[in-house]
């Protein structure tokens, strides 16, 4: 790995024992089924950052319920 990674890491990983039970997810961690993600609108195309974040927030407020699975 190069060094600007391993710099990177400490400003985009978060440390496990950080992380809560039912965390606001961004799609580098995030799994989700095709069907909702196709249902709920997929990210906006007018976004060019945070899109993740919006979905879910979006996902959220509509009751979806996120889980940290670590394994």
């Amino acid at each position: 790995s190069s060094s600007f990674a391993e710099a990177q890491g400490a400003f985009v990983f978060v440390p496990l024992e950080k992380i809560k039970a039912n965390p606001l997810p961004a799609t580098r961690y995030m799994a989700i089924r095709r069907s909702i993600f196709v249902q709920e609108g997929g990210f906006l195309p007018h976004l060019n950052y945070a899109e993740d974040y919006e979905f879910s927030l979006r996902l959220q407020k509509k009751g979806y319920m996120c889980v940290f699975a670590p394994k």
